[in-house]
């Protein structure tokens, strides 16, 4: 190992002190438990030959499969460190946290991963995403995130909704920034550099992207559509070609916006309608109302609720066996999901769309500076 390495080594084990005296503070909260071998995770991470920079990983109470952490090793570059706090029963959302961003209850299922991310605990949380229990903790803490159903990162367990329908959660990865999510997903697909290849690139010459037509209005009170023209004109400008699909009003619906994603790249579609990516407008995210299912079967309050919600297709992208990313913009608590079908080249095209977004649509730097990793910000 070169002095160099040794010295940074040094400085990320105080960091890694730092980070458990932050989840001590938040045990019995966002934080369930602190890892056992934590010391012995350690060595290891100072033995190896990797170089990158050190990796802090939460893993989500319930639901994520023991191979995940087999595959982010110390000789990795990554420590686990923390038991994440889920939502209780899976719900939406959580009533016993509170989101550190928006000051509301926080978004589920994977609501501790998120908090831990925001606190300063953890750089990398793994969930699990049935009907948005990724996608949506991110865009309400302003965080960015991957779903892998559509690459093969499934669980492996089924769940009933509460449709009655059966359905496989996807792993889930949440980040600070897009970089990390996506060197995780390469990690756990032992494909190294081909998400991050495509990152760098910003030629969209060839992607079709298609976003929902007039007629959906969000919960600030502006129409889907408008919010995402100036993005639509952004990508257009680096090559790609931008288009409008009507999609039915209640795409807040699980079961409406499901069916039509579901007809999008559906055989009958392929031919008439080649769209590569679709990109929505969602949030501000549980700020206005509550996206989950328990309140929203309720009756027409818990309807408005629901509606309010600014959960759209990422309520449904797992269920429709889709690859899809969260991109937090400037906006509190909102941003753009982006969905592809099946497969890697798919995925490489989404993670070109999501990477552009991130230059046109930044956090502001307060968020940076507030919630951005420190390297000797002990608490």
């Amino acid at each position: 190992m070169s002095q160099r390495t040794s010295f940074e080594k040094s400085t990320e084990m105080i960091r890694l002190v730092g980070a458990l005296m932050r989840a001590q503070k938040h045990l019995s909260t966002s934080v369930v438990s602190l890892v056992g071998d934590i010391q012995e995770q350690a060595e290891r991470y100072v033995k190896s030959d990797i170089e990158r920079p050190l990796c802090l990983l939460g893993i989500k109470e319930k639901g994520v499969p023991t191979w995940v952490k087999d595959c982010l090793t110390p000789e990795k570059g990554y420590i686990h460190i923390t038991v994440d706090r889920m939502a209780p029963g899976g719900r939406a959302i959580d009533t016993g946290l509170i989101n550190p961003l928006t000051g509301k209850m926080m978004t589920g299922s994977t609501s501790g991963g998120a908090v831990n991310l925001l606190k300063g605990i953890t750089d990398i949380a793994i969930g699990t995403d049935g009907g948005g229990s990724v996608l949506g903790p991110a865009l309400a803490t302003q965080l960015f995130a991957v779903m892998g159903k559509g690459l093969g990162l499934g669980t492996g367990e089924h769940h009933k909704a509460t449709d009655g329908k059966w359905f496989e959660p996807a792993i889930g990865i949440l980040g600070r920034n897009l970089e990390e999510i996506l060197k995780t997903v390469e990690d756990l697909m032992d494909m190294p550099g081909v998400f991050l290849k495509e990152r760098q690139n910003k030629d969209l010459s060839g992607i079709r992207i298609g976003y929902p037509g007039p007629g959906i209005t969000l919960p600030d009170g502006k129409d889907m559509a408008d919010a995402l023209r100036p993005a639509a004109r952004n990508l257009e400008a680096r090559g790609a070609e931008t288009f409008e699909i009507k999609a039915p009003d209640g795409l807040w619906d699980r079961q409406q916006s499901l069916s039509w994603l579901c007809s999008i790249w559906s055989e009958k579609n392929s031919c008439e309608n080649p769209c590569d990516v679709i990109v929505t407008r969602e949030g501000p995210v549980d700020l206005f109302g509550i996206g989950d299912s328990v309140a929203g079967l309720l009756g027409e309050t818990g309807e408005l609720l629901q509606k309010s919600s600014g959960k759209y297709l990422l309520r449904s992208a797992n269920m429709a066996g889709c690859t899809a990313l969260a991109i937090p913009g400037r906006e509190l608590a909102s941003g753009y999901i982006v969905i592809c079908p099946q497969g890697v080249e798919s995925a490489k095209k989404a993670v070109k769309v999501a990477g552009c977004l991130v230059e046109f649509d930044e956090r502001p730097a307060l968020f940076e500076e507030y919630f951005g990793k420190k390297l000797f910000d002990l608490p």
